[in-house]
């Protein structure tokens, strides 16, 4: 969760000298962080599917692995073309995230643990954010702001490889839900907290 927020949060607080080194408006910084989570909210139903498809250490590995090179994108920007390329390509990630943690969760824990896990790995967002703030901005001053993205991307990659080992591959031996459980209709529930999480994510 903080690999896959990383890129956007991080955005927020190094804005500044993205806009003086790019000669662009806010405007462009507040499409930057616009288009990558509105890709996310579309792009999540498929990642949704490919989670069910693939189990969940496929899906927690790959989510990574993106949130990684969005990083690695966004340190070597040039450009704001380069950027927005970036930032598109982060938005997969972020829609991916909770699927792919919510399937782990549930296949690693037993019922009555799962609330717990899942309060845990979603204080990753706001981790995420605090880390950003309290480090990007001296990174960005002690060099410059790729560099402080760059940083980051080497960090998670730790964090990847650390993942890939602990993980087992039997995680992704669990049976596939059925073509009838996927396309089950979305529930009167599932489709009001839809519209709560729209709200929440717009504010």
């Amino acid at each position: 969760m903080m690999a896959s927020t990383f890129v956007v949060l991080g955005l927020a607080v190094v804005a500044s000298p993205i806009i003086h080194d790019l000669g662009i408006s806010r405007a462009q910084i507040g499409v930057l962080s616009a288009v990558s989570t509105g890709l996310g909210a579309l792009s999540a139903p498929w990642s949704g599917r490919v989670t069910d498809l693939i189990g969940p250490r496929r899906s927690v590995l790959g989510c990574m692995a993106m949130s990684v090179l969005t990083l690695v994108l966004a340190g070597l920007s040039t450009s704001y073309g380069w950027l927005f390329g970036a930032f598109v390509f982060g938005g997969i990630p972020i829609g991916w995230s909770n699927a792919a943690s919510n399937t782990l969760i549930a296949t690693v824990t037993e019922p009555g643990e799962r609330g717990t896990m899942t309060g845990l790995k979603q204080g990753g967002v706001t981790l995420a954010a605090f880390v950003s703030g309290i480090t990007m901005p001296t990174l960005a001053e002690w060099a410059d702001w790729q560099t402080a993205f760059l940083v980051f991307a080497g960090v998670f990659a730790l964090f990847l490889m650390v993942a890939a080992r602990l993980l087992p591959t039997a995680l992704d031996d669990q049976p596939t839900p059925s073509r009838d459980q996927r396309n089950a209709p979305v529930s009167a529930f599932v489709n009001r907290l839809a519209v709560y999480g729209f709200l929440m994510g717009l504010a």
